[in-house]
């Protein structure tokens, strides 16, 4: 099926999209100033600094894996 937009709606739908898809490269472009690697205590195992992770920037949401026994966290 081919949609045929022309005209102003055509123009406004096409500059959201390019700004749609330059956010996303952008994001990508970023990821390593978007996450920040952490260590901390195991709360399963008791595991001084085993848990390593990265931490959201964005949102300060922690993903990690215990070295130790396994845990898995995410917050």
């Amino acid at each position: 099926m081919t949609i045929l937009i022309s005209g102003t709606v055509g123009a406004v739908i096409g500059s959201v999209l390019t700004i749609a898809v330059m956010a996303v490269l952008q994001v990508a472009s970023n990821d390593e100033e978007l996450l920040k690697t952490e260590r901390t205590h195991c709360i399963m195992c008791g595991g001084a600094n085993s848990v390593v992770g990265t931490r959201a920037k964005i949102n300060g949401h922690f993903h990690g894996k215990c070295e130790k026994c396994g845990a898995v966290y995410m917050e």
